[in-house]
């Protein structure tokens, strides 16, 4: 779906010359403003975030545009898009690249700066993902706007890169932070890593990730949707598979376990280039018919049918599958992906292990196993702890940022 707005082949990227003030010179916030929501992750946490913010953002004198990029887009959210469409929502399609390339990167700031410039003028541009926040800024860049940047944890906290990388991708943000008013971090350890990397201080804020409430399926229905044993335990992983969120340290660990426990079964939610690898430990652990890979589905809808949720993630920034592991009242077992885990006490509702040790997650695997009524207690606190995440409050803070940036 796209906007019906024709946009002329004739623009440039030229516009108000480099360094000019972006902010508007405004005294005070209007009591109405205009928002170009510009996301190019739509399929993961990412998504979820921005689908939570305008949901919120439609309910407030907010002029809402949202550019999304189709590329990686999930049905959850085309389904939304269609949604906020018709609640009065201007919305629009921008093919982005996730990976960097010259030439369609440049096509997709073009693009971007066209729909800014003959939609605007826009009080703020709001960019997410490390990616979407790159093409926002630069298509922004030069314009009498507020520039408002959420990376969703920055591609910088990837362990794994080298150090090359991290420098080439770091002196890329410092650059573009001289076009960004503000920096929102979904965690206080992102925020500190933002200043490590040298961003400005006084640019960054820090607004967790919150979610929505929602009806949840019983533990039945989940199970027979997805034709998992009514009477295993399950152990449940959901994310993409790839290396960020390390599966094969879950599939590993549940080879430590498995045997031990003949009555839980691994259910893997999520695709992505390492299937095959992960297919192939299963089959080499001949674990082939209790570990269930289930595809993409909704993380929201299967957490019920899980008895324990497993995270084996090298990074992250506030990982919206937390939350709803929370929001089902499930224990936590997680790696030690950031220093303080909003959504995980050790010994509280779950255990932390270090990061790519399959053997100290399979030992907290067997602690909970073995105790079923410790089990309940760490889902109850989950439970409790979600409270504190609604999105109500997250559209609230970003309503707070948002008017104070327009009154500077």
């Amino acid at each position: 779906m796209t906007s019906s707005t024709n946009l002329t082949e004739t623009d440039s990227l030229t516009g108000t010359a480099p360094g000019e003030e972006q902010l508007p010179e405004r005294g005070r916030a209007p009591s109405r403003f205009k928002i170009a929501q510009v996301v190019e992750a739509t399929n993961a946490g990412v998504g979820r975030c921005v689908m939570d913010l305008v949901d919120g953002l439609l309910n407030e004198p907010v002029d809402v545009h949202l550019v999304y990029s189709p590329l990686r887009m999930s049905n959850e959210f085309r389904d939304r898009v269609a949604e906020f469409e018709r609640r009065g929502a201007s919305v629009f399609e921008c093919p982005i690249n996730a990976k960097v390339n010259a030439r369609e990167d440049f096509v997709s700031v073009r693009r971007l700066r066209k729909y800014l410039k003959q939609q605007g003028p826009f009080d703020i541009v709001h960019g997410h993902s490390s990616k979407g926040g790159a093409i926002a800024r630069l298509a922004a860049r030069g314009l009498k706007t507020v520039v408002v940047y959420t990376p969703n944890a920055i591609s910088t906290l990837d362990p794994r890169i080298s150090k090359k990388a991290n420098f080439v991708y770091g002196t890329f943000e410092r650059i573009l932070d001289k076009f960004t008013t503000c920096q929102v971090a979904v965690s206080e350890d992102e925020a500190d890593h933002f200043v490590e990397l040298g961003l400005a201080p006084d640019k960054i804020r820090t607004i967790p990730n919150c979610m929505n409430t929602y009806a949840l399926p019983t533990r039945e229905e989940v199970r027979l949707a997805y034709d998992l044993p009514l009477d295993k335990r399950v152990l449940g992983f959901v994310g993409r598979l790839e290396p960020q969120k390390g599966p094969e340290v879950m599939i590993k660990a549940y080879a430590r376990i498995a045997e031990q426990f003949p009555d839980v079964i691994l259910a893997m939610i999520g695709g992505g280039e390492l299937e095959p690898q992960l297919r192939q430990l299963t089959r080499d652990a001949n674990l082939i018919d209790r570990v269930y890979f289930l595809g993409p589905q909704p993380g929201n809808w299967s957490m019920p049918g899980f008895d324990i949720f497993c995270m084996t993630s090298r990074y992250e920034g506030f990982p919206y599958v937390a939350l709803e592991a929370a929001y089902a009242g499930l224990p936590i077992v997680s790696t030690r992906f950031q220093k303080r885990n909003l959504m995980l006490s050790e010994g509280e509702n779950g255990y932390l292990v270090d990061i790519d040790d399959d053997a100290a997650m399979a030992e907290a695997l067997t602690k909970l196993l073995a105790d079923p009524e410790k089990i309940a207690e760490f889902g109850r606190t989950s439970a409790e702890k979600f409270r504190e995440f609604s999105a109500e409050g997250m559209v609230s803070k970003y309503m707070a940022l948002f008017q104070s940036l327009l009154q500077r």
